[in-house]
């Protein structure tokens, strides 16, 4: 069984200050045992100033994570803070792990960071997983990276990102106090647990326009859909493209006739000279596509109703939340709205952490023998245990 519990601080530029305050709601909060290990997140500041470092250190145990934007806990939402979720058991091993070299291959970078001399003789349950947002990086990637070293165990995490948006050279993963900018960091949880997720996407759209089936796609391009070229399909269902930088595209694929159909979202984020979309992530021939919505109503009450099902959870005692950036640029006017209803709605006896992420780990579904992982785009995602 893990216990856990949340911490915060929003001191940047004094150290003993900041460790002082994550110090006392530690021990306020959680008595540690055998296994500890913690999840840890910050704004850029924190790695400038030196607090994250110094915290880091004074721990007595492994803290991983990446850099992100606003987040919540249980105590406090805000902008400027870093916060820890601090996880402790008994019969439940956590193994922390980073590559090192990714910039040579994001495969055999992760077979060569496996920590095989100090893997516990138990099942592993789940990958907590922090690779960097950059821009020759595939979040795909990351995934069938990790099954191939592990197989089918559920990874689940975010990529790493800063205040402005798709900004490539400030975006950092954390290992320990170190902040690296090329590197995955990770940790590997053994025993008996119970992961459970969630993803919230968007509502699709399929009432305004028409749902199409992607004929002909590369990597992250789709050339076709219904036989046509993908911007004529757009012009032939009334979609204008005038002035859209980001469009949702919710794609229903069936993974294997065992499961149901994975629903997930992928950002069309501009055409090619051939008419053809690229997208921030994998998209697969013969899904079914249509155009999610962006509104405002339609995040918010997706948000909320993801969270009113996480409260349902029995045995809860760790839920993990991310969302992606992008959803955060949509709510200009009221950037925090979603991180608030969130705040305001999950129980707070669960201990919880939410934070942005630049592209989000989740699987689709979990059997008892495996997990259909999947990197997602413009979605909220939880994992609860």
């Amino acid at each position: 069984m893990i216990t856990s519990a949340s911490l915060y601080t929003f001191e940047i530029d004094d150290h003993d200050k900041a460790l002082e305050e994550i110090q006392a709601q530690l021990s306020e909060k959680l008595v540690l045992k055998k296994y500890t290990a913690g999840i840890i997140h910050c704004t850029v500041d924190y790695l400038e100033s030196g607090v994250l470092t110094y915290i880091c250190e004074a721990l007595e145990f492994p803290v991983i994570g990446a850099t992100t934007t606003s987040q919540a806990v249980n105590d406090k939402l805000g902008k400027l803070m870093l916060t820890i979720m601090v996880m402790t058991s008994d019969d439940v091993q956590f193994v922390p792990a980073r590559t090192n070299g990714l910039t040579h291959g994001q495969f055999a970078a992760i077979e060569q960071s496996c920590p095989s001399d100090i893997i516990p003789d138990l099942p592993l349950r789940l990958i907590l997983a922090f690779p960097p947002l950059k821009d020759e990086y595939s979040g795909d990637t990351f995934v069938t990276a990790f099954e191939s070293v592990y197989g089918n165990v559920p990874v689940f995490g975010a990529l790493s990102i800063e205040e402005e948006i798709f900004t490539y050279t400030r975006n950092f993963t954390i290992y320990n106090g170190e902040y690296l900018e090329n590197e995955v960091t990770y940790l590997l949880l053994y025993g008996d647990i119970n992961p459970r997720f969630f993803i919230t996407n968007v509502p699709q759209r399929s009432n305004l326009f028409k749902v199409g089936t992607i004929t002909k796609a590369e990597g992250n391009i789709i050339h076709e859909i219904d036989g046509m070229k993908t911007v004529d399909f757009f012009e032939h269902i009334g979609y204008s493209l005038s002035g859209v930088g980001f469009v949702p595209l919710v794609l229903t694929l069936q993974d294997s006739p065992s499961c149901e159909p994975s629903q997930f979202v992928r950002g069309l984020v501009e055409f090619d000279e051939n008419g053809s979309a690229l997208c921030r992530g994998k998209v697969y021939e013969n899904a079914i596509l249509t155009i999610g919505s962006n509104s405002v109503d339609d995040i918010i009450a997706a948000s909320k109703n993801t969270t009113e099902l996480l409260n349902k959870e029995k045995d809860v005692q760790t839920a993990l939340i991310y969302s992606c950036v992008v959803r955060r640029t949509v709510l200009i006017n009221n950037p925090e709205i979603e991180l608030e209803t969130v705040y305001n709605t999950i129980r707070h006896d669960i201990p919880f952490m939410m934070a942005y992420a630049g592209g989000e780990l989740c699987p689709n579904h979990v059997s008892e023998n495996s997990a259909v992982n999947r990197f997602h785009n413009f979605s909220l995602i939880a994992c609860v245990f």
